[in-house]
């Protein structure tokens, strides 16, 4: 996406930037798909990537390579997963050098479904992050709720898909999904607890089928709330995001996540009033903190759950 980079500090971790040059490992045995598909001399072709997406989902589908959606669902119910994240030492980094380092460990997760008013299949497109090199990623739980999915995977900026083989860990009222997909040798990035109000985060989403749009605010409240009945906690954020953003990472100035993206919810002049107009928009993130606890130590190992070396 940018033309110029600058000189990469030698702290910055080794993995991600071998991981850009080399494209991710293959998933089970399959070999991945070229490098930098859907892209045209620095530009995302959005429109060609999700028609290859929602394609190789059907593929994925048709040779019953993807967990069966009900599997999913019942593994919503694992709490914790056990898994240590791997420690990384990072400097701080332009934003620019930002996107470049960390867009490879982002992801945009997808559904593949029937909307039961015709015969085609449809995608629903999310967004999620790596945090381990043999592919367990996060997401929000409402991206992997549903019941009419027939196939669910993950596609790299590269353009390369793999299938989520299991639900590692979930919390329904923090709006957490832990996924492990199909392939080794992936980037990742860490997590960190939520910077102060006022500092400065950035978000690679996929909004609106708008796929790898990078935007840039702070950090505007922490928030106490309670949703459905659960007391769970917020950053509110003014970095720009949309429907299709779900589950996408905000980063803080050193690369870390500080936070995944929830929900909006627009401020209107009269909520009762018919003609009422939004004066602003509310955007909320789940804090990194609340992510981390479903890595905690568990009393039961979940079956065919791994740790990260």
């Amino acid at each position: 996406m940018m033309s110029r980079r600058k000189t990469i500090d030698p702290r910055f971790p080794v993995l991600a930037t071998l991981a850009l040059l080399l494209g991710a490992a293959t998933a089970r045995g399959e070999s991945p798909r070229k490098p930098e598909a859907g892209h045209r001399d620095g530009y995302i072709d959005s429109r060609q990537m999700l028609q290859t997406f929602s394609k190789r989902l059907q593929e994925l589908h048709d040779a019953s390579r993807s967990t069966k959606t009900r599997t999913l669902l019942r593994q919503l119910s694992r709490k914790r997963c056990g898994i240590q994240l791997p420690a990384m030492t990072e400097p701080t980094v332009s934003p620019a050098d930002l996107y470049e380092l960390r867009k490879e460990a982002v992801v945009a997760v997808g559904a593949l479904y029937k909307c039961g008013k015709c015969s085609k299949w449809h995608t629903r497109v999310a967004s999620g992050f790596l945090v381990t090199s043999d592919g367990v990623i996060i997401t929000n739980y409402h991206v992997v709720d549903h019941r009419e999915t027939k196939a669910l995977g993950a596609m790299t900026y590269s353009g390369t898909v793999y299938p989520v083989e299991e639900v590692l860990a979930a919390d329904r009222g923090g709006d957490i999904a832990v996924l492990r997909l199909q392939g080794t040798g992936f980037p990742y990035v860490s997590m960190t607890e939520a910077s102060p109000v006022g500092a400065r985060v950035w978000v690679i989403s996929n909004p609106n089928k708008q796929l790898y749009t990078f935007t840039e605010g702070i950090i505007s409240a922490r928030l106490a709330q309670t949703l459905k009945g659960t007391e769970t906690k917020r950053l509110s954020v003014t970095a720009d995001f949309a429907g299709g953003s779900s589950g996408a990472p905000a980063f803080d100035s050193h690369g870390r996540v500080v936070g995944m993206v929830a929900s909006t919810r627009a401020a209107k002049t009269n909520a009762e009033c018919k003609n009422s107009y939004a004066q602003m928009v509310f955007r909320y993130c789940i804090p990194a903190e609340l992510i981390l606890e479903c890595f905690a130590p568990q009393t039961e190992t979940p079956p065919g759950a791994r740790s990260e070396p």
